[in-house]
């Protein structure tokens, strides 16, 4: 290896041996080694001062690792030649090292379940990496709060989670105490209206909001109509930045065929 000084100058710095005599053979001398069955070819390349590698393999591996570096085991076979998926990952990390010559001490080993991947996501192991985990919440579940871990690499995921845990959390209109209240409002303007549900659908920004109601003997559109109208006068005081775009958002359907008539009923049926 070539270190460039300051003053640009080159020094030339005495070869090292790539591999550790403790650990390979002294006779083995190559150029070039094989890697698993692919045949893929590392270059062998000298070092000025190598970092400590660490050691995951008991003693008794040795020769295991050995034959790997060697290209007489294939690495890919290790799970099912040893029935250890944590064993093998670290011999196959080990061999690496070896043939590299590069130092795998930052990317952990330990503590992680080879056995749940085998098959699964991710072939010949080394090792593990950590992802970043952020907090989405609260979420409001059967009046208990839970905050929501997310480990994720991908931008925004966790914010858009976020709002959405607080949208549910802050509901107005689905929570049961809340429509107590408005069902309250809605029967003061008739004597025979009287609302039953609310049911909320979401559209971009916008929030449609499907009122049923019981009508008496009437039709009851005009009825309705009265009804919704105090209910939304009422939400206005309560979301002062809520805009009201119409009483109606067709999401009634009246007077024409639509398939959420089918889906969540409208008016009487006769047997």
């Amino acid at each position: 290896l070539v270190q460039l000084s300051g003053e640009n100058e080159e020094e030339e710095e005495e070869e090292v041996p790539l591999y550790d005599t403790k650990d390979v053979n002294k006779d083995i001398q190559v150029d070039r080694v094989t890697l698993m069955e692919e045949k893929c070819h590392v270059a062998c390349i000298s070092t000025a001062s190598p970092k400590p590698m660490a050691k995951y393999c008991p003693e008794e591996d040795e020769e295991i690792v050995q034959s790997v570096v060697q290209g007489n085991t294939p690495s890919y076979s290790l799970e099912s030649k040893l029935g250890d998926c944590f064993r093998a990952a670290a011999i196959r990390r080990e061999a690496l090292q070896r043939l590299t010559g590069k130092s795998l001490e930052g990317l952990p080993l330990e503590h992680f379940d080879y056995d749940s991947i085998l098959g699964q996501c991710c072939e010949m192991p080394i090792g593990y990496v950590q992802l970043p985990v952020g907090i989405a919440g609260p979420l409001l579940l059967d009046d208990k709060e839970y905050s929501v871990p997310m480990a994720t690499t991908e931008r925004v995921l966790v914010a858009s989670t976020n709002r959405g845990c607080k949208a549910i959390y802050a509901s107005f209109l689905e929570d049961p105490l809340n429509f107590e209240t408005l069902s309250a409002v809605f029967n003061q303007s008739s004597r025979f209206g009287r609302l039953q549900s609310i049911k909320c659908a979401i559209a971009g920004k916008n929030l449609y909001m499907r009122f049923s109601c019981s009508t008496g003997d009437a039709m009851g559109m005009n009825m309705v109509s009265k009804g919704t109208q105090h209910v939304i006068e009422f939400l206005e005081k309560e979301f002062p930045d809520m805009d009201v775009i119409g009483i109606s958002g067709n999401y009634c359907s009246d007077k024409k065929p639509a398939a959420v008539n089918w889906i969540e009923g409208r008016g009487k049926s006769v047997v």
